[in-house]
């Protein structure tokens, strides 16, 4: 039996792929009794009227911003095989961003997110001529 027939009889793990990104410069703010403008709240979701209309993405602002303006983060869906629902896919984005061992609080990103981007740059660091 060659590998491809064999590759073919396993079971495959259904797959869902996201962008996530951080720098960009939108931004959320509420205003308060005074009329002054304030941080929204941890968990805001804005899946409307300013993402790209034929596509699933959403901004989820998951962290409260300990000095300065709180940054969303932009998530974009790829490709979904497992076919979340958009409510499912946010609540999935916004827990995975209490999973962080170094915090005790949410970070504005998935941790996972977060270590892969220490790793990448951790590695750029080792290999800087290849920076070019």
């Amino acid at each position: 039996m060659f590998i491809t027939e064999v590759y073919q009889k396993l079971p495959h793990p259904l797959l869902t792929f996201i962008v996530v990104k951080k720098r960009h410069h939108t931004r959320f703010f509420m205003l308060d009794d005074q009329q002054r403008t304030i941080n929204v709240p941890p968990g805001l979701v804005v899946d409307t009227d300013i993402v790209h209309p034929g596509q699933f993405s959403f901004f989820l602002n998951s962290h409260k911003a300990l000095q300065g303006t709180n940054r969303p983060a932009l998530y974009h869906v790829l490709y979904d095989e497992i076919q979340f629902t958009a409510d499912e896919l946010q609540l999935l984005t916004y827990y995975l961003c209490f999973t962080d061992p170094r915090s005790s609080t949410s970070e504005a990103i998935p941790s996972l997110i977060h270590q892969a981007d220490l790793a990448a740059s951790n590695a750029r660091d080792l290999f800087p001529e290849r920076d070019k």
